[in-house]
């Protein structure tokens, strides 16, 4: 929520705290301070709240920071609410919120998070472009549901190792359509 925070006022002291920015300013890395903060403002213009004819079912960008080898990378996180049925006798409806995150490694190569978030299950999907190995992907699944222990919540890893099933958040919004 700090994070959050300082994103939308693009004010990072708060969140970075007077000895890491004294600590960054020390070393030469004014730039990466400026950077972070107009970035930060221009990703706080798109997540302010939306007017009112926006849709819940839009996706909304927040460009996450990310300090890797005295650098700042920009990790794109998208997100969207939807809304579902809770039970069909039951004319509440449950909410549930659906991101992607999309990360280019170096040495992995492209990789796509997709996950949803309903009640108290959180899923997701580990999309790249080569499939990991079957080793490899209980190993992700056992930490996953060891790390889900520690929670409230229920969840499932899956895999995918093909560039079909990508979500193409920025294709969704000038199509108006879904395209999983």
């Amino acid at each position: 929520m700090v994070f959050i925070a300082a994103v939308k006022s693009g004010d990072f002291n708060g969140w970075l705290g007077d000895k890491k920015i004294d600590a960054l300013q020390k070393t030469g890395k004014e730039n990466l301070l400026r950077r972070l903060s107009s970035d930060a403002l221009r990703s706080g213009q798109g997540t302010t709240s939306a007017p009112e004819t926006t849709t819940s079912s839009e996706w909304r960008p927040v460009s996450i920071p990310l300090f890797w080898e005295g650098e700042i990378q920009k990790i794109m996180l998208y997100t969207r609410q939807e809304n579902q049925q809770k039970e069909e006798n039951d004319d509440k409806k449950s909410g549930q919120t659906r991101f992607i995150f999309d990360l280019n490694l170096s040495r992995m190569g492209a990789i796509q998070i997709d996950g949803l978030l309903k009640q108290q299950r959180l899923d997701l999907i580990i999309r790249t472009d080569h499939q990991f190995s079957d080793p490899m992907q209980k190993t992700m699944q056992n930490a996953y549901n060891k790390a889900l222990t520690h929670t409230e919540l229920d969840g499932d890893l899956s895999f995918q190792g093909q560039s079909q099933g990508w979500v193409h958040v920025l294709k969704e919004q000038k199509n108006l359509g879904v395209e999983a």
